[in-house]
């Protein structure tokens, strides 16, 4: 928070951070209560706090290692008894705490980007993100690479199921050799092979800045 120029002494291995979101919509809900409750939904959390009025973080002491859908489940426990509406950010690991400021300041840009999901994670975070500081050179490339909206949400689902050609034609509701048919087909105007995960990848940071 920049309000100290060294970082608290730990003896703990490794820190992650979480970021919280909360709307409340009881004005007579104890923010107190509701940051506890949050905090005991974790464990190892050695610190936790608001930074703004609906903004705050906990810091753990081991990496929490609960799924994307359980943190959901858990969320709707806590607002259902509070009567809130969380999202929650869930951070890098680090073992050393003079990472923290650093991670902090950027995790909250990314927090903030999304308003949407209920638990935002920094790898899907990043990459949205790194699109928009570079947009000038990314959409140089695009200029030359001609990125209609089929073409667009072809490689979003394979980006999405990590380029299996089965979930992705199921998510695009068109069959399998279809998909596959169309991949060839962007091969041979591109030169890119959406079956590889780095032009994959490529592809996909083109349509993030399209």
């Amino acid at each position: 928070m920049g309000q100290r120029t060294t970082a608290p002494h730990t003896i703990a291995k490794s820190l992650q951070l979480l970021h919280f979101r909360v709307r409340f919509t009881d004005q007579h809900t104890n923010r107190s209560q509701w940051l506890h409750a949050l905090a005991d939904t974790f464990e190892h959390v050695l610190h936790q706090a608001f930074t703004t009025s609906n903004t705050g973080y906990l810091i753990l002491a081991e990496p929490q290692t609960d799924t994307k859908n359980d943190l959901t489940s858990l969320l709707a426990l806590i607002d259902n008894d509070f009567y809130t509406n969380t999202h929650l950010f869930i951070g890098s690991i680090h073992t050393d705490s003079h990472d923290l400021p650093a991670a902090f300041t950027l995790e909250q840009q990314l927090f903030t980007r999304n308003q949407q999901d209920t638990i935002v994670t920094l790898s899907a975070s990043l990459l949205p993100f790194l699109a928009k500081q570079h947009r000038p050179e990314l959409e140089v490339l695009c200029r030359n690479l001609y990125l209609d909206t089929d073409t667009q949400q072809l490689i979003s689902a394979l980006y999405h199921t990590q380029g299996n050609v089965r979930q992705a034609a199921s998510q695009l509701f068109i069959h399998r050799n279809t998909l596959l048919y169309r991949i060839e087909k962007f091969e041979r105007c591109s030169g890119l092979n959406l079956k590889n995960m780095d032009d994959l990848v490529y592809c996909y940071l083109l349509t993030l800045a399209n």
